[in-house]
């Protein structure tokens, strides 16, 4: 018997996929798993940190500094300082 593993970008594919082998006769068995990016999330359980859905967009951090008086020029030196 051989195996292949085959990783699907989103579940409606992966859906779509099964159903599809499900139907083939010579597929001895399917097994199914979901991989996170960040890996196994059970061991972060307990964790007061929530996970993100999908990426955030650049809007989402707009206003992050509005009440932090800098100027450019000293963001700049701030930035430049590091080597």
């Amino acid at each position: 018997m051989e195996t292949i593993l085959i990783k699907v970008d989103n579940k409606e594919n992966m859906s779509f996929l099964l159903n599809l082998l499900r139907k083939l006769n010579f597929i001895a068995e399917i097994q199914q798993s979901t991989i996170s990016k960040i890996g196994n999330l059970s061991k972060y359980a307990s964790s007061p940190i929530q996970w993100a859905e999908s990426k955030p967009s650049f809007s989402d951090f707009s206003g992050i500094w509005k009440d932090r008086q800098i100027s450019l020029n000293q963001l700049r030196e701030k930035a430049w300082k590091r080597s």
